[in-house]
């Protein structure tokens, strides 16, 4: 259902999931990554929103330290990545 776009800001440019529903407008939530970025698991949450009828967007937090995370909880080694990231 969603799709990545490229966010400016002076810093430089970032990421974010973008889920929109059906309607022309409406509310709009902003969805926080979880420590392993903006993953599967982001995403279905983000289409899900948008499948309520909410402008859905789940930026990645991580962008200025290590763009396009996307890992899971199923390994120790994505687990170490993880909190690296979070501890940087």
């Amino acid at each position: 259902m969603g799709h990545f776009v490229s966010l400016g800001v002076p810093e430089g440019t970032f990421r974010a999931y973008l889920a929109q529903p059906d309607a022309k407008t409406a509310p709009a939530v902003v969805v926080l990554q979880e420590i392993f970025g903006v993953n599967q698991v982001m995403r279905d949450i983000t289409d899900g929103l948008a499948g309520q009828g909410y402008l859905a967007i789940c930026p990645d937090l991580f962008w200025r330290i290590e763009p396009r995370i996307d890992i899971t909880d199923r390994s120790q080694a994505e687990w170490d990545k993880a909190f690296s990231l979070f501890n940087a």
